[in-house]
């Protein structure tokens, strides 16, 4: 299982700006470049109506931040911190996925109105922007792009799960064998040499 640990070492612009008792969360997404593509084009009439509903959300290592199975009601941006994503199989949660700062987590579930698919805790201390439903869908509604943006980040996840799964599955057994005759192989080794 993935390490939980109690005390964040995230010293960013981001996480420095987030501890400013007069940021706004759009000041502190505004740091990630990550984001750029989905803040630049929205215009400034659709962030005063979004501004207001985005909240602060902390929570320490360990906290579930939402559970495989849930229903969506928001979705979060990780300002500080790391949090880990995990699905449950048989008597266990399996990590699949970590999420670092600037990156958002929830949205799936959120857009498409299933349950949510994974567990997701904090690995660290952590900070996030909360998203709430009426956000994303004044997002949705009023700006096209950011259904772009969402379909590239799961467009990039899934090629990262896919690569993964894909590496683990090509290892199957290592195997050394000597490269010369000088050195002696071993009875059970000969048997997975093929002539050439």
């Amino acid at each position: 299982m993935t390490e939980v640990v109690r005390s964040s070492d995230d010293d960013s612009t981001s996480a420095k700006l987030a501890a400013s008792p007069t940021a706004s969360p759009l000041d502190v997404l505004r740091t990630f470049p990550s984001l750029a593509p989905l803040l630049e084009p929205i215009g400034a009439q659709l962030l005063s109506k979004i501004e207001p509903l985005l909240e602060w959300f902390g929570m320490p290592a360990g906290t579930v931040l939402f559970q495989e199975g849930e229903a969506a009601r928001e979705a979060y941006i990780l300002v500080s911190g790391r949090l880990g994503v995990f699905v449950a199989a048989e008597a266990e949660l399996i990590p699949v996925a970590q999420i670092s700062p600037g990156e958002i987590v929830g949205e799936m579930s959120l857009i498409s109105g299933e349950p949510r698919s994974a567990t997701v805790l904090a690995l660290r201390d952590s900070e996030a922007v909360r998203l709430p439903c009426d956000a994303v869908t004044l997002l949705m509604d009023a700006h096209p792009q950011f259904g772009f943006f969402v379909m590239r980040l799961l467009a990039a996840r899934l090629k990262e799960r896919t690569r993964t799964r894909l590496l683990r599955q090509t290892i199957d057994t290592p195997m050394l064998v000597p490269a010369t005759r000088s050195i002696g192989i071993p009875a059970s080794a000969k048997a997975f040499i093929t002539p050439i």
